[in-house]
C-alpha cells in the first residue's frame, strides 16, 4: 500500500495532523477540515493519529494501512447482520462477501472511500443502527459514493436522521463548497462515463479521461443469479446504469454509479437464491456456490496497487529519505516537510486558485 496517493497525500497529512482538526492551514489545503475526502473528522483516524504521533515512520504507516484494511472486516460483519434480516446465514455470508469484495469496492488508494463504503453496508439496519451507519459513512468522507448510494435509503429512510451525527463535517464542507472550483466547474457527462464493455470485461487501462479502478465491475455469480430475480432492486440497477452512462449528471465522475449498480445486483441475486424454499438437506450445496464465488472474486485483489500506472511500492522510510526535489512525488503535498512544496492546491481548491 506504500505507493500512489496513499503515500503522497493521505498518509503524510495524517502524520502532519497528529490527531488534530485544523480549520486553517497553509501547507497544502488552506482549510483542511473542509476537505471530507481526507476524513478530517473521522473518529478512529483522529484517535490513531494522536496515539501514533511519536512512532517511527514505517511503524506509523503499518498502523495507518491496517486501519484501512480492518474496515473491510468491519464491513463484512455489518453486511452479514444487515442481510440477516431477510436471508438464511449461508446466503448472508455469500452476500456479505460479494458486497464487500466486489471489484468496485477495492479502493485502498482512497482511505475515505473504504471508510464510507464500510458504513454504507449498514444503512438498511433498523433504527438507530442504520442512522449511526449513515452518519459514520458521511464522516468517512467520500461524499461521491454516499451521494450515488442515497436511493438505497428508499428502503429505510429513518437512517437519514444519522446526518445529524455528521454535522461537524457537513457544516465546514457546505461553508467551503461555494468558494471552491467545484462550485463553478460544470460536470461533463461525457468525461468519466462507464463504457458498456466494462460490465463484461475487466480492463486495466484508463478510458474516458479517468483511471480504470473507477470502471471496476466484478460481482461474480451475482451477475447471472440476478436475472432470476423480480426484485425492486432492478429499479436501482437501471438507475445506476443510466447514471454511470452519463444520462444525467449527479456525480462529477458518472462511473461512480457503478457502486450502486454492484450493490443492487448483489441484493437482487440474493432474492433470486430464495434459499428458504429449498429443502434443508440441499443447503450444503450453497457452500460450494460460496467457494466458487470467492474464486471468481479473487482477481479483484489486482485492483490495487495499479502498477505500472502507480509508483513501485517501498517502505515510506525509503521514499521520504530518498533524494527528491521539493514538489515531486511523494513530496508534493508538503506535509512530510511541514511546508508548502507546490503551487498546486488540490482538485478541491479555492476559486481564486483555479488557474494553478
Amino acid at each position: 500500500m506504500s505507493t500512489s496517493e496513499v503515500l503522497s497525500s493521505y498518509f503524510p497529512q495524517w502524520c502532519y495532523m497528529r490527531g488534530r482538526v485544523l480549520f486553517k492551514d497553509n501547507v497544502y489545503y488552506e482549510y483542511p477540515a473542509s476537505m471530507p475526502v481526507n476524513s478530517p473528522m473521522y473518529p478512529t483516524q483522529l484517535l490513531l493519529g494522536w496515539l501514533c504521533r511519536n512512532l517511527k515512520m514505517d511503524l506509523k504507516f503499518r498502523v495507518f494501512a491496517y486501519h484501512i484494511l480492518v474496515h473491510y472486516l468491519i464491513a463484512s460483519v455489518i453486511a452479514f447482520f444487515m442481510l440477516r434480516q431477510w436471508f438464511s446465514p449461508m446466503v448472508c455470508l455469500f452476500g456479505a462477501v460479494t458486497l464487500v469484495y466486489n471489484a468496485y469496492n477495492i479502493k485502498m488508494q482512497t482511505p475515505s472511500f473504504v471508510y464510507s463504503s464500510c458504513w454504507i453496508m449498514g444503512w438498511l439496519l433498523p433504527f438507530p443502527f442504520g442512522a449511526i451507519c449513515f452518519g459514520m459513512s458521511i464522516l468517512g468522507g467520500y461524499f461521491p459514493i454516499v451521494l450515488v448510494s442515497v436511493p438505497i435509503l428508499l428502503l429505510n429512510p429513518s437512517s437519514l436522521v444519522g446526518a445529524a451525527l455528521a454535522l461537524p463535517q457537513l457544516i465546514p464542507f457546505f461553508w467551503y463548497y461555494p468558494k471552491s472550483i467545484r462550485a463553478v466547474t460544470k460536470p461533463d457527462s461525457v468525461w468519466g462515463r462507464m463504457p458498456w464493455k466494462r460490465y463484461l470485461l475487466s480492463l486495466r487501462f484508463p478510458e474516458n479521461g479517468i483511471h480504470y479502478p473507477e470502471f471496476a465491475f466484478n460481482v461474480g455469480l451475482c451477475l447471472i443469479l440476478s436475472w432470476f430475480s423480480t426484485s425492486w432492486w432492478w429499479v436501482l440497477v437501471a438507475f445506476g446504469v443510466a447514471g454511470a452512462s452519463g444520462a444525467f449528471v449527479v456525480a462529477r465522475i458518472p462511473a461512480r454509479f457503478v457502486y450502486l449498480v454492484s450493490f443492487s445486483i448483489v441484493m437482487a441475486s440474493l432474492n433470486a437464491l430464495n434459499l428458504h424454499s429449498l429443502p434443508p438437506r440441499t443447503h450444503y450445496l450453497l457452500f460450494y456456490v460460496l467457494c466458487l464465488q470467492c474464486f471468481l472474486l479473487w482477481p479483484n485483489r489486482e485492483q490495487y496497487p495499479s502498477f505500472p500506472f502507480s509508483q513501485w511500492w517501498r517502505k515510506p522510510s525509503f521514499w521520504f529519505t530518498h533524494p527528491k526535489k521539493s514538489g515531486e512525488w511523494p513530496y508534493f503535498s508538503g506535509y512530510m516537510l511541514g511546508e508548502r512544496c507546490s503551487i498546486y492546491r488540490g482538485g478541491f481548491r479555492l476559486k481564486e486558485h483555479h488557474g494553478e
